[in-house]
């Protein structure tokens, strides 16, 4: 499908406006490099493919270059891939080449051309910058050992790879101007499917597109040529290899891998339950805040009882970016996270002085004076933590939670939430 679409590559781009990457990644020896070896055979013979980190930049910019409608391929991509050239994969999506200032001329501007499509492999999924990765259709390659008939049809494969393939080519190029008339159409079409296969699911915008575009091409030509693949199968394919694609983006995404350390950091006893967070199954919670030198407690009411998460904000934050620095990742500013935690769907509320217990950081124990436990007051975020993407140790210890677990003396279960005072950050 994504040969298919590179050949009306033009044609695509004038309906989405940007043309997806095929990125092949998995293990050594799965394959990867062998298909998409296979796809440069229906443009002609095959040519010399790049490793991404011994390729200078002008030489990347001038390889994707070469050719209009057609395959190119990138080589060895790592996450460890120098800034510049993750930035160079970026632009390829839009079509942007490399930009540089022509100083022998007439000192004018000048960008690099990419009229055709590219395909990234490496032994690595493109997760070190989501923005990259959610600009690619991603395939992966997972077997590696193959069996006696296997390795047979490959070798008939090259065979006919070495023979030349481009007068499949040259025969679906006679379609183009049926391509031409009715792809937009096809693809609107192909969009109300992919919604009824997805069944309600949200997919990222982006990533919907990129798949779209590319199956919107197999989906035109279906009338014009015989494709030996089911349409059915090949759409449901493509919708479940999008929800796997768009799962990842969000678990490597900024938040996701802020919550990834706070669930490394509570289950390594790092953070503290009852000091640094605390939960509650409760069906109210409160909220502290400060108005005219005065603390005032509203209270929140909810049809049935909710699991609440209570996330300390000082220590978290700087344990975060401890934790983020030790592997090897550069955390994001503690405003920044603060206000991606804040337009989360499983946010409730922040709250300026919530009490957690004193815990002694060494021991993991609640400190104590004169025989009474030392508790402490800080600013807290409140969620919903059924909708969190994490996993919390549920504890006996009552004292862990909140007093919001006590039951409303009337609860109103005909209404929705009842709100007194609501704050305006509120939103259910």
């Amino acid at each position: 499908c994504y040969y298919l679409s590179s050949i009306f590559r033009d044609i695509v781009i004038q309906r989405f406006d940007k043309f997806p990457m095929l990125n092949l990644f998995g293990p050594k020896g799965a394959g990867k490099n062998a298909c998409a070896e296979s796809l440069l055979y229906f443009f002609g013979r095959k040519q010399k493919i790049p490793n991404l980190h011994n390729t200078s930049n002008p030489a990347l910019a001038d390889h994707v270059a070469t050719s209009a409608n057609a395959i190119c391929i990138l080589d060895e991509y790592r996450n460890d891939l120098e800034m510049e050239k993750r930035e160079f994969l970026k632009g390829l999506w839009d079509g942007t080449g490399r930009t540089r200032m022509n100083m022998d001329k007439d000192k004018k501007k000048e960008t690099t051309s990419v009229d055709q499509a590219v395909i990234v492999c490496g032994q690595q999924m493109a997760t070190a910058d989501i923005a990259l990765f959610s600009r690619f259709i991603v395939a992966s390659f997972t077997q590696t050992e193959y069996s006696e008939t296997e390795k047979k049809d490959f070798e008939g494969l090259e065979a006919i790879n070495k023979r030349g393939l481009t007068h499949i080519t040259h025969l679906i190029l006679k379609t183009r101007s049926f391509f031409k008339s009715n792809y937009c159409k096809k693809a609107e079409a192909l969009n109300l499917k992919f919604k009824d296969l997805l069944k309600g699911q949200t997919i990222e915008t982006r990533i919907l597109n990129n798949w779209l575009s590319v199956l919107g091409a197999y989906y035109t030509l279906t009338d014009e040529i015989d494709i030996p693949w089911d349409e059915d199968d090949t759409c449901q394919l493509a919708v479940n290899l999008m929800l796997i694609q768009n799962s990842e983006t969000k678990k490597n995404d900024d938040l996701g891998n802020f919550w990834k350390a706070i669930q490394y950091l509570i289950s390594s006893n790092i953070l503290f339950d009852g000091g640094d967070y605390k939960y509650a199954y409760a069906n109210f919670t409160s909220r502290k805040h400060q108005i005219n030198s005065k603390w005032i407690t509203t209270k929140f009411e909810y049809i049935s009882p909710k699991n609440i998460f209570y996330l300390s904000v000082s220590r978290v934050f700087s344990l975060y970016k401890t934790q983020t620095l030790r592997e090897g990742d550069k955390p994001l500013p503690d405003s920044t996270v603060e206000y991606y935690l804040k337009n989360c769907p499983a946010f409730l509320f922040s709250t300026k002085k919530e009490s957690f217990k004193k815990i002694d950081p060494k021991s993991g124990i609640q400190e104590e004076s004169d025989g009474k436990k030392k508790y402490t007051s800080t600013s807290a975020l409140v969620f919903d933590l059924d909708l969190l993407d994490i996993t919390i140790p549920l504890t006996e210890d009552d004292s862990a939670v909140p007093a919001a677990v006590e039951t409303t003396e009337n609860p109103n279960e005909n209404s929705g939430p009842i709100v007194t005072d609501k704050p305006d950050d509120l939103q259910f």
